[in-house]
């Protein structure tokens, strides 16, 4: 397949896979009063990409760029990445080093990259917080 075709491919993809992931992560039964919860929330997206496809150099080095969603989206599309949206996860639901992680961080900004397979290397893009 010629390497515009496949770009094209994957940025299509990118678009029906962040429409169906918002429409389905977000449940629409979460009330205010659940949302205004003492325990911070976040809006978060997650870029996942494999180690054969990008240098974990690369990836560390594009990911520490990033100063917003919008830069997130952008360098998915580049990379090609797995993207996920995730709207209202309270910090409770991480894994402490991720609630410490994001509780330094800015809106915009990406956490280190993470993974637990040595094949697979991801980051988490702080969108929004809700405190």
């Amino acid at each position: 397949m010629h390497r515009s075709m496949k770009t094209l491919d994957k940025a299509a993809c990118f678009v029906g896979v962040c429409a169906l992931a918002a429409a389905a992560i977000a449940p629409a039964s979460l009330s205010a009063q659940e949302r205004s919860s003492p325990v911070p929330a976040y809006h978060l997206m997650q870029l996942t990409v494999q180690t054969d496809e990008v240098a974990p150099k690369d990836f560390a080095e594009k990911t520490s760029n990033i100063g917003s969603c919008e830069d997130a989206r952008e360098l998915a599309v580049e990379l090609g990445a797995d993207v996920k949206r995730n709207r209202f996860v309270r910090a409770s639901s991480l894994p402490p080093m991720l609630q410490n992680s994001l509780k330094k961080l800015r809106a915009g900004q990406a956490t280190k990259v993470f993974s637990n397979d040595p094949k697979v290397m991801r980051v988490l893009v702080l969108c929004n917080r809700a405190d």
